[in-house]
C-alpha cells in the first residue's frame, strides 16, 4: 500500500484544487438579484420612483419620489441643483426596505446645491470608497447612494469612476444594482481602467483591451457601508450574459 500513497496525495491535491476553483467561480455568480429599473415597491406598498427634471436653464436635476400605497406623494427630493447635469437612473431596496439609488453625473462642483451637500447627512461621504468626483471635468460617472426611507436624504454614498493614466476621472456607468448578505453588487461599464478591490482606487490590473462591447464590463461587490470594494471582476460578454443575474444581453444591450 505504501507505494500508492504519493499517487493518492496527488489525486487529493488535484481534487482540492478543482474544488477551490469552483468555489471562486460560484462567488462570482452568487444569487444577488439586480435592478435596472426606475421604480420599486416596498413591502408596505410604498412606491419609489427615480428620474430627472430639466430646469429653465437647461440643466438636468435628479429627482427621487416616494408615494404611499394610495398613490399620494410622501416626499420628493431633487438631490442636486448645481450647474452639473445629474440624473437618478436606477433604484432598488435592501432587506431593511431602504432605497438604494444610482445617480449619473458629469462633473464635480463646490456649490452648496451639489449632490454631496444639498440633501445628505453629515457623514454620508465619510470613510467611503470614493468621497468625491475626482479631477477632470466632463466624463459621465456614477454615484451609489443609500437613502433614508423617511425623508429621502442620502445616508451613505460613494462615487465610482474610471481613471486615466494621468489620474483624471473617466467614464464609469453603473447599469444594475443589488443589495444582499451585507454586500452591494453593481454591474457596470467602464471606458478606461476601472477600480480593482480595496478601500481606495487602484486600477484593475487585468484591464488592458476592450471586448466587442467597446468598454470594460465589470461586476463589483462593495461592503454595505461602501467603504471598500471586496471583489472586482472583469467579464467578457459571454461570461456576463451567462450569469444567473445579469444586466447584459449577449449582443451587449441592457436588459430592461
Amino acid at each position: 500500500m505504501k507505494r500508492y500513497l504519493p499517487f493518492l496525495l496527488i489525486l487529493t491535491a488535484l481534487f482540492y484544487s478543482c474544488t477551490t476553483s469552483t468555489e471562486t467561480d460560484d462567488s462570482i455568480a452568487s444569487d444577488i438579484p439586480l435592478s435596472t429599473g426606475a421604480s420599486v415597491t416596498d413591502v408596505d406598498g410604498n412606491l419609489y420612483k427615480v428620474g430627472f427634471y430639466e430646469s429653465e436653464e437647461n440643466l438636468i436635476n435628479p429627482v427621487v419620489q416616494k408615494f404611499d400605497a394610495n398613490g399620494e406623494l410622501i416626499w420628493e427630493i431633487e438631490h442636486d441643483r448645481s450647474n452639473v447635469d445629474v440624473r437618478a437612473d436606477i433604484i432598488t431596496l435592501d432587506a431593511q426596505n431602504r432605497p438604494w439609488v444610482v445617480f449619473r453625473l458629469n462633473g464635480g462642483s463646490s456649490s452648496s446645491s451639489y449632490i454631496t451637500l444639498r440633501a445628505s447627512s453629515e457623514n454620508a461621504f465619510s470613510g467611503v470608497f470614493q468621497p468625491n468626483y475626482g479631477q477632470g471635468g466632463g466624463p459621465t460617472v456614477s454615484l451609489l447612494a443609500r437613502l433614508n426611507p423617511e425623508n429621502g436624504i442620502i445616508e451613505r454614498g460613494t462615487f465610482v469612476t474610471a481613471k486615466l493614466n494621468n489620474g483624471n476621472t473617466n467614464t464609469f456607468q453603473i447599469r444594475g444594482i443589488g443589495v444582499a448578505d451585507g454586500f452591494v453588487r453593481v454591474q457596470a461599464e467602464s471606458l478606461f481602467r476601472p477600480p480593482h478591490s480595496g478601500a481606495s482606487f487602484v486600477p484593475h490590473p487585468e484591464a488592458s483591451e476592450f471586448g466587442p462591447c467597446g468598454s470594460f464590463l465589470l461586476q463589483i461587490d462593495f461592503t454595505e457601508t461602501l467603504g471598500e470594494i471586496v471583489e472586482s471582476h472583469l467579464l467578457t460578454i459571454q461570461e456576463a450574459s451567462a450569469l444567473p443575474n445579469t444586466v447584459w444581453n449577449a449582443d451587449c444591450s441592457i436588459k430592461r
